[in-house]
């Protein structure tokens, strides 16, 4: 499973590849993100990894959600930086 995870971003998105027997790439643009949440578990932290979950604007109950699981934790929080910072220079226009 973790050999088929992993994720990339771009100027404006967040790319998510997860799945081993069936496998899904995620995407979400900077300007649709609503939430992050950075998660440890106990095995998380005694490994020194953590988890990075994206909600998204509009996505829906059926829509694919962002889910990166065990990342370094120094690149999960990193990463979860600079998506809050993304995600704070956007306006919400409902």
């Amino acid at each position: 499973y973790v050999r088929y995870t992993g994720y990339a971003t771009t100027s404006d998105t967040v790319l998510c590849r997860s799945g081993w027997w069936v496998r899904r790439i995620s995407a979400a643009r900077f300007n649709k993100i609503q939430a992050l949440a950075l998660g440890e578990t106990p095995f998380d932290r005694r490994n020194e990894m953590a988890s990075l979950r994206v909600d998204t604007a509009g996505a829906g109950p059926a829509g694919s959600r962002i889910a990166v699981s065990y990342l370094e934790a120094t690149t999960a929080r990193t990463l979860h930086e600079r998506l809050s910072l993304e995600a704070d220079r956007t306006v919400f226009r409902w």
